[in-house]
């Protein structure tokens, strides 16, 4: 009978991860990591509270689709804003800002209870019961979208960039459709099948929504002189949309303008901005490519994420995500102003 990962001693996992490392080509760290992230997925779409929520972002192309090749070390929750509130009226009939804020509002202080009040003590409790061993903490931050879990870490681990912790984000004004249930494994797994490792059944959002969304968030910060403060990382949606288009993801999500058009509501009615510019997307006007000025910073990001070893397999230069990406939003306008 395989052996439980977590009933091996620190040092066993330690010496199981660093030979691991040298087989795989990625760090011991980043792997250890990959182990918990599956863990407390496993735990949070398990518990009895929760609400309807979804997976998303870039951990789940790369661990659900293999659609990208970063390691992504957080996990992007969403959870389903009309069970949130009573009544949520048809995003589209909401025309004043008064309404946008008021709804805005009330979702955000009612996922801020559900977090705090339900699902932060499940959770706690779940992983005492599921890891009795483990000395973990839970750090939940002020406005209640941020869940640090923070585990004993096995290998030394000194590095800024990758922490032993999971920052779980979670959001309450979006939709969580489409979706699937699949269920992930740690990608040491195939590499070891006699240790038993933990395996989550998740409920995934649709990847060609997360396209979209990608694609808008980009569209946004084009529109600044400047990123916003504490954009570090920010560069990984660059990557992330450029594997993806030349993935089925991204061949089949271009096709879906009516997609395009629901992230769109969604996000003019909680993400409108005086910079945001949602209504370019649909007029031939989205924009992937930033003002030149801007180029520097984003390069020296991604730089950071390379050196961080971030990436695995095929390698991608900064100039090659700029020249791809200026053709795909090329082909999104056409294909916007064909419909």
């Amino acid at each position: 009978m395989a052996e439980d990962y977590f009933k091996l001693s620190l040092a066993e996992q330690a010496e199981l991860l660093q030979s691991l490392a040298t087989i795989i080509g990625r760090r011991a760290n980043i792997l250890e990591k990959d182990i918990w992230l599956c863990k407390i997925l496993e735990i949070l779409f398990q518990l009895p509270s929760r609400k309807p929520m979804a997976f998303k972002g870039g951990t789940s192309l790369s661990k659900v689709y293999r659609a990208i090749e970063r390691f992504s070390e957080d996990i992007d929750v969403t959870v389903d804003y009309r069970s949130l509130a009573d009544s949520v009226p048809e995003l589209a009939s909401i025309i004043s800002n008064s309404q946008r804020k008021k709804l805005s509002d009330q979702l955000k202080l009612s996922l801020i209870e559900h977090i705090a009040q339900s699902l932060v003590p499940e959770l706690d409790a779940a992983l005492k019961i599921a890891l009795p061993n483990y000395q973990i903490s839970l750090a939940f931050s002020d406005d209640g979208e941020k869940l640090t879990v923070s585990y004993p870490s096995a290998v030394e681990n000194f590095d800024e960039y990758l922490p032993p912790n999971i920052l779980i984000e979670f959001g309450g004004r979006n939709s969580t459709l489409p979706q699937e249930k699949i269920k992930i494994t740690p990608d040491v797994a195939e590499y070891v099948s006699q240790i038993s490792w933990p395996s989550a059944l998740v409920s995934v959002l649709s990847p060609a929504r997360t396209f979209w969304e990608k694609a808008t968030l980009i569209h946004v910060e084009c529109q600044r002189s400047q990123f916003r403060s504490g954009s570090n990382r920010l560069s990984r949606h660059w990557y992330d949309l450029t594997r993806l288009a030349d993935h089925e993801i991204g061949r089949t999500a271009i096709k879906d303008i009516a997609l395009l058009k629901d992230v769109l509501i969604v996000k003019e009615t909680f993400f409108r901005s005086g910079a945001s510019n949602y209504a370019d997307c649909l007029t031939g006007e989205l924009r992937l490519i930033p003002d030149e000025k801007m180029f520097e910073e984003l390069r020296l990001d991604y730089q950071a994420m390379l050196d961080a070893q971030m990436f695995y397999g095929t390698y991608l230069s900064f100039n090659e995500i700029v020249h791809r990406l200026k053709l795909l939003e090329a082909e999104i306008n056409q294909s916007v102003g064909e419909r």
